[in-house]
């Protein structure tokens, strides 16, 4: 799978192709990564720590063959945003959650419907999550 993913990497596919690994991929993420999404959000709304739960799950699983996914930070989760046409399969009215906290209750997420991003969500509430992977 290595192999493949990087083959993936290498080419820089228009954004929404879908990797041999059945990642997408995402576009250019806001440090010039190539960033590549899970092809489907979580299957349940999550808080900020079940979030957190999830990710590591993923990895631990090596989902789609990888160990290195990751919640984006609201930059990378405007990316997705951007680019959430040809990326597919997101929740148009949905709210999105990223890494980023702000403050020890609050952190970043991002609006779907509105195409904003807001700090003051609450960790505890639950909301939609999308994992990535940049190339390394």
């Amino acid at each position: 799978m290595i192999v493949i993913a990087s083959l993936c990497m290498s080419i820089r596919q228009k954004t929404g192709f879908q990797c041999q690994d059945g990642s997408i991929y995402a576009g250019v993420s806001s440090d010039g990564k190539s960033a590549f999404a899970m092809p489907k959000d979580a299957p349940l709304l999550l808080d900020f720590n079940d979030a957190a739960k999830y990710i590591a799950d993923l990895n631990v699983q090596k989902e789609l063959g990888h160990n290195d996914w990751i919640l984006p930070t609201k930059n990378q989760l405007e990316s997705l945003f951007n680019n959430r046409a040809t990326v597919g399969n997101f929740n148009p009215r949905g709210v999105y959650r990223s890494s980023e906290e702000d403050g020890p209750s609050y952190a970043w997420v991002r609006e779907f419907r509105k195409g904003i991003s807001f700090s003051n969500y609450k960790k505890d509430m639950k909301y939609h999550v999308r994992a990535i992977r940049l190339e390394s």
